[in-house]
């Protein structure tokens, strides 16, 4: 009859040191050996024996297939999953400090002065109007460079001839209310005059530029530059008034924009697509109902504090009529 061996007692949930399983495995031998002619039931009595004395070792902790299926280590992130993380750190890193510049430089820009706000005003609605008409120019470069003489060149004056006609009338306002500028105004009546000519001018040389057989194509493109203009200058003709009624009316909107932007950036990556699982506007798919509405809630509460605060300052709300070059 076989003996138990070591594997097999542990097997059972019992514990045997390397040391004795030796000796163990030695008595077998002998036991083997010496014994074969031994009474069977003399074999069972001292395979009972063994087991008995045995019994002083300690058990094995069971294990249980659910115990060891609670143990899931953390899968290892891919180089792909590494990147996108970086990038996005490195991408919220660039926006904080853009974002400190472009805030120190408005904050700067607002307490040099009136004249100063009114010159970034001027050349914002420049660089808006370039990236506008730059799009249709790219969409049809090879048709325009071919056939059309002088496009680009008669868009922008077009742009300036509005600038100059929806400004004028502000400039002409302020010399009439203003005592110190009064030697202005025979100048400042000219202005209408002035208008009309660099109209007429810009108009007579469109024309020229018109072209046999794409006369269909140029119409279309002055339509987009004159819609262009509508958007860059017409909507922004009486922020000029605005801003020399008191610079409140135009720091204000501008902040809360700013927070705005700022909120429903943080409020999007942090929340993004966790309670809200619905797609936001199509045209814009990164955009989530958490970032919308957290930039909303941030919006009204720094409204609320921030409008007070500006209200604290006279140079904020009074209105002015001076043209300071140092404030």
């Amino acid at each position: 009859m076989e003996r138990p061996s070591s594997a097999s007692l542990r097997r059972r949930g019992r514990r045997i040191p390397e040391e004795e399983d030796d000796q163990q495995q030695a008595s077998f031998s002998e036991v083997d050996n010496d014994n074969d002619n031994d009474h069977p039931a003399d074999k069972s009595a001292g395979i009972q024996s063994f087991l008995s004395d045995s019994s002083d070792y300690p058990l094995l902790p069971p294990t249980s297939s659910s115990s060891s299926s609670k143990i899931n280590p953390r899968p290892m992130m891919s180089p792909s999953s590494i990147r996108k993380d970086e990038s996005r750190v490195r991408k919220i890193i660039t926006r904080i400090i853009s974002g400190v510049i472009m805030i120190s430089l408005f904050i700067g820009i607002i307490l040099s002065g009136h004249v100063y706000v009114c010159a970034l005003v001027f050349v914002l609605e420049i660089l808006l109007f370039r990236e506008l008409v730059t799009v249709r120019y790219h969409c049809n470069f090879d048709r325009i460079e071919q056939t059309i003489p002088l496009f680009r060149t008669t868009q922008w004056m077009w742009f300036f001839v509005s600038i100059f006609y929806t400004y004028s009338e502000f400039a002409v306002e302020m010399i009439k209310n203003n005592t110190k500028l009064h030697d202005l105004l025979e100048y400042a009546q000219l202005a209408p005059m002035l208008a009309f000519s660099l109209y007429t001018g810009t108009f007579v040389l469109t024309i020229a530029t018109m072209q046999t057989g794409h006369i269909r194509f140029q119409l279309n493109q002055l339509c987009w530059t004159i819609v262009v203009l509508c958007l860059t200058v017409g909507q922004l003709k009486y922020i000029m008034h605005n801003i020399y009624n008191g610079l409140i009316w135009f720091t204000l909107p501008i902040l809360l924009v700013i927070t705005n932007d700022i909120m429903a950036y943080f409020n999007g990556i942090t929340f993004g697509r966790k309670f809200i699982h619905r797609q936001f506007i199509e045209l814009s798919p990164n955009k989530t109902w958490e970032g919308f509405i957290g930039g909303g809630i941030f919006t009204l509460i720094v409204g609320f504090y921030l409008s007070r605060f500006l209200a604290k300052f006279t140079w904020m709300t009074c209105a002015t009529n001076q043209f300071a070059l140092f404030p």
